[in-house]
């Protein structure tokens, strides 16, 4: 454990699992804090140059909103896509527990990342925290969410300008009626 200043923490590199921050939870941390709670230290990565946050975003605020310049870290040595793989697992078995929105977040964000995405469904349910049978349903629900979001433009030439077409309402072509033989 060591102290840092709060502003050498980095929250914008993809680190926050959670859909939103429960501010009425910062607020009560605040209060806390500002009675002499202790809260554990926050949890970071450090890439050599950058402290990426990656479990205690609601004390980081509730500090920030207290205005604490020097702050305790526990900090990994690692990569920011270290710090973003082990986001998705905080908070499943201590701290704010996390909503379904949060859970989901969190197993989308694996299973939208190139190299994520080839675990099995088991190693993703396991470092997320949850049910294999969770990651397949979310999964289930991507790909026909996939299907839902085709565009509704296309663009095509037209006298050698590119024009785009509302495509939304145009269905397939209907096959030509076959004539019959020896008509």
């Amino acid at each position: 454990m060591r102290q840092i200043n709060i502003h050498n923490i980095r929250t914008d590199g993809g680190t926050q699992s959670r859909v939103s921050l429960n501010q009425d939870v910062v607020n009560e941390y605040a209060e806390l804090m500002a009675e002499g709670v202790k809260f554990p230290a926050l949890a970071v990565y450090h890439d050599g140059s950058d402290y990426w946050l990656v479990d205690g975003f609601h004390r980081y605020f509730a500090l920030k909103k207290n205005g604490a310049s020097l702050v305790e870290i526990d900090a990994t040595t690692g990569t920011l896509r270290d710090a973003q793989l082990k986001s998705k697992a905080v908070n499943h078995d201590h701290g704010l527990r996390r909503t379904s929105a949060d859970i989901h977040k969190a197993i989308k964000d694996m299973l939208a990342d190139e190299e994520w995405s080839k675990w099995s469904l088991g190693e993703i349910a396991k470092w997320v925290g949850t049910s294999k049978t969770t990651i397949h349903r979310i999964k289930g629900t991507m790909a026909e969410e996939d299907k839902l979001e085709e565009p509704a433009t296309k663009k095509y030439m037209r006298n050698g300008i590119e024009v785009e077409a509302d495509v939304s309402k145009v269905s397939a072509p209907k096959p030509k009626a076959e004539r019959p033989v020896g008509t």
